[in-house]
């Protein structure tokens, strides 16, 4: 969808992606995930998928690049620029897609792609001035030299969770992804060598996919500079994140924005992660409520007050 009104999200929607024809690679759909202001053209990298029966968990992945001259309103395909080795397969998750891009100071784009077959993170890249159709090198084995379209990419981590953004301020790469305890952040310099942070920086609860669910589920992360809103960071963060409550569908889904500051020191610093322990007072049931990790609702809470004795 577009917001065709430049200053709020107010106005009417407007479809400007829909599924091609049955056979094509984007028969299923197809997602815009990134858009890169090239003057007065913008770029679009698209997920697209085919062959899918979603009940069993089956779609085959690819990304496309298209461009607008009208600030997204309306769309031209140039044609896939990352595809997987592997075929559409009954009741499997293959090709690779969900791509988050960057534009590296090294004036490439680089792709982290997700292969779902081994639940790999892959990385491409092409020049950003000629970003078309068989311009892509996945990286394998230390080398930049397999082509985007079916070639073999080297694993750098679990891809589940990923996104990517450029920190301007040092000139690393920020991604995130899961780590032991939560969502965590990942440093790089060359591209291809990820450092995790030693502790997450959101502590998360198991989540389970089929809701409702007594766990809480977070998914679908993203870093942004608070400033401009676009995947080069300044200092001041955003992390954007869906969530869905513990017991609810995945029809009553939020969309959280969290402040991120970031400052340098001079000295190594330890990180503490925490869970916010905190006791309510239900003025219906004169009952109390504690939260602590996991908490898990065992029924409706009405009226919820924060009680004098909060932790």
């Amino acid at each position: 969808m577009a917001v065709d009104l430049r200053w709020d999200m107010g106005g009417a929607e407007r479809t400007v992606l829909r599924a091609g024809q049955p056979g094509t690679y984007d028969s299923c759909g197809q997602c815009l995930n990134h858009a890169e202001l090239d003057g007065a053209k913008v770029i679009g990298f698209v997920h697209d998928e085919t062959a899918c029966k979603y009940q069993v968990g089956q779609t085959h992945k690819s990304i496309s690049i298209a461009t607008s001259d009208d600030y997204g309103l309306t769309w031209s395909s140039l044609g896939q620029i990352i595809t997987g080795s592997d075929a559409p397969a009954a009741s499997k998750n293959t090709g690779e897609g969900d791509c988050t891009v960057i534009k590296g100071q090294d004036q490439y784009f680089y792709a982290y792609c997700f292969r779902p077959r081994d639940g790999a993170l892959i990385v491409a890249r092409a020049p950003a001035s000629d970003p078309g159709p068989r311009r892509w090198r996945k990286f394998f084995q230390g080398q930049w030299d397999q082509p985007g379209l079916g070639g073999q990419a080297t694993r750098l981590m679990g891809g589940s969770g990923v996104s990517a953004a450029g920190w301007t301020i040092t000139g690393q790469e920020v991604l995130t992804g899961w780590v032991r305890g939560g969502l965590g952040l990942f440093l790089s310099r060359d591209h291809t060598t990820l450092t995790p942070l030693a502790e997450p920086i959101l502590a998360v609860d198991p989540g389970d996919w089929k809701r409702p669910a007594p766990s809480e589920l977070i998914f679908y992360p993203v870093i942004l500079d608070a400033k401009t809103g676009a995947n080069q960071l300044s200092n001041s963060w955003m992390l954007v994140y869906a969530y869905l409550q513990p017991n609810q569908g995945g029809d009553e889904k939020y969309l959280i924005f969290r402040d991120v500051t970031v400052s340098m020191s001079n000295a190594p610093v330890s990180p503490q992660v925490g869970v916010l322990l905190a006791r309510w007072y239900d003025v219906a049931l004169h009952d109390h409520c504690q939260r602590r990790p996991p908490f898990q609702a065992t029924g409706a809470l009405t009226s919820l007050k924060p009680s004098p004795d909060t932790l």
